[in-house]
């Protein structure tokens, strides 16, 4: 869950089939609108900070609007394309 205008971070952690941490050799992050499917951020390995081996993440504050949000890692390994989606529900600032 995430508070509208707060930043959240999203991680990421990469493996192997053999379930050995990893670092891919290119990776992206999308951010989309659930209800819309419009890209609201695209992220590549530039912008995106690496914590240790196999370990992401990116800070995103999360803006006002409706609807839940999507949140997609995209990254290659060992010749292989990856991904891993998650629901970000979106949710107003109790004042």
């Amino acid at each position: 869950m995430g508070l509208m205008k707060n930043t959240v971070r999203l991680g990421a952690i990469f493996t192997t089939f053999a379930d050995a941490l990893v670092d891919p050799t290119s990776q992206t992050l999308v951010i989309s609108n659930s209800k819309t499917s419009a890209s609201l951020v695209s992220v590549d390995e530039t912008g995106i900070t690496r914590e240790s081996l196999g370990t992401y993440y990116y800070d995103y504050t999360i803006p006002v609007g409706n609807g839940n949000l999507l949140y997609e890692w995209i990254a290659i390994i060992d010749g292989t394309q990856v991904a891993n989606r998650k629901t970000l529900i979106r949710e107003w600032i109790e004042e």
